[in-house]
Protein backbone atom coordinates (compact mmCIF):
# COMPACT_ATOMS: atom_id res chain seq x y z
CA UNK A 1 0.00 0.00 0.00
CA UNK A 2 1.54 3.09 -0.97
CA UNK A 3 1.78 6.34 1.36
CA UNK A 4 -1.40 7.91 0.19
CA UNK A 5 -3.82 5.35 0.10
CA UNK A 6 -2.27 4.61 4.09
CA UNK A 7 -3.35 7.92 4.87
CA UNK A 8 -7.01 7.59 3.48
CA UNK A 9 -6.87 4.30 5.09
CA UNK A 10 -5.83 5.99 8.51
CA UNK A 11 -8.96 8.61 8.46
CA UNK A 12 -11.02 5.94 7.15
CA UNK A 13 -10.53 3.80 9.96
CA UNK A 14 -10.95 6.81 12.45
CA UNK A 15 -13.72 7.85 11.02
CA UNK A 16 -15.35 4.29 11.67
CA UNK A 17 -14.03 3.57 15.27
CA UNK A 18 -16.01 6.59 16.32
CA UNK A 19 -18.90 7.27 13.93
CA UNK A 20 -19.31 3.76 13.50
CA UNK A 21 -17.82 2.06 16.11
CA UNK A 22 -18.01 -2.25 15.61
CA UNK A 23 -18.16 -2.46 19.52
CA UNK A 24 -20.88 -0.74 19.71
CA UNK A 25 -20.24 2.38 21.63
CA UNK A 26 -21.74 5.72 20.55
CA UNK A 27 -19.93 8.20 19.41
CA UNK A 28 -20.08 10.27 22.53
CA UNK A 29 -18.66 7.27 24.53
CA UNK A 30 -15.98 7.20 22.05
CA UNK A 31 -15.38 10.92 22.49
CA UNK A 32 -15.89 10.12 26.62
CA UNK A 33 -13.08 7.50 26.36
CA UNK A 34 -10.85 9.75 24.63
CA UNK A 35 -11.54 12.82 27.17
CA UNK A 36 -9.34 15.66 27.17
CA UNK A 37 -7.79 14.41 24.04
CA UNK A 38 -11.00 14.19 21.43
CA UNK A 39 -9.90 17.30 20.14
CA UNK A 40 -6.77 16.31 19.37
CA UNK A 41 -8.41 13.69 16.94
CA UNK A 42 -10.65 16.02 15.18
CA UNK A 43 -7.15 18.01 14.55
CA UNK A 44 -6.46 14.83 12.80
CA UNK A 45 -8.57 14.00 10.61
CA UNK A 46 -8.69 17.82 9.52
CA UNK A 47 -4.89 17.49 8.75
CA UNK A 48 -5.25 14.19 6.58
CA UNK A 49 -8.20 15.59 4.90
CA UNK A 50 -5.74 18.79 3.88
CA UNK A 51 -3.08 16.59 2.87
CA UNK A 52 -4.72 14.58 1.37
CA UNK A 53 -6.80 16.76 -0.62
CA UNK A 54 -3.22 18.65 -1.19
CA UNK A 55 -2.12 16.18 -3.21
CA UNK A 56 -5.38 14.63 -5.02
CA UNK A 57 -8.37 16.79 -4.81
CA UNK A 58 -11.70 15.91 -3.82
CA UNK A 59 -10.59 12.82 -2.49
CA UNK A 60 -12.11 13.11 1.10
CA UNK A 61 -14.80 15.34 1.86
CA UNK A 62 -13.77 15.37 6.01
CA UNK A 63 -17.73 15.95 6.56
CA UNK A 64 -18.55 14.42 10.06
CA UNK A 65 -21.86 12.85 10.04
CA UNK A 66 -22.49 14.03 13.53
CA UNK A 67 -22.91 18.14 14.72
CA UNK A 68 -20.19 18.34 17.71
CA UNK A 69 -18.77 20.85 19.72
CA UNK A 70 -14.51 20.68 20.34
CA UNK A 71 -14.97 22.50 24.16
CA UNK A 72 -11.94 24.13 25.71
CA UNK A 73 -10.51 21.80 27.77
CA UNK A 74 -9.96 19.02 24.81
CA UNK A 75 -13.33 17.04 25.14
CA UNK A 76 -15.75 16.73 22.61
CA UNK A 77 -19.36 16.70 23.04
CA UNK A 78 -21.29 14.96 20.10
CA UNK A 79 -24.52 16.28 18.56
CA UNK A 80 -27.24 15.04 16.84
CA UNK A 81 -26.52 13.28 13.83
CA UNK A 82 -26.85 15.27 10.31
CA UNK A 83 -29.89 14.67 7.89
CA UNK A 84 -28.25 13.38 4.62
CA UNK A 85 -29.95 15.30 2.21
CA UNK A 86 -29.98 13.52 -1.49
CA UNK A 87 -28.79 15.46 -4.51
CA UNK A 88 -31.33 17.12 -5.87
CA UNK A 89 -33.35 16.90 -2.76
CA UNK A 90 -34.69 19.76 -0.42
Amino acid sequence: MGRFQGLIGVYSDIAKRVWDNQQGLTPQEVMDALGTNAADLFQLSALLVTTVNTAKPGTLDGEQPYEFTINPDGTVTVGAKKEVVEEGGE
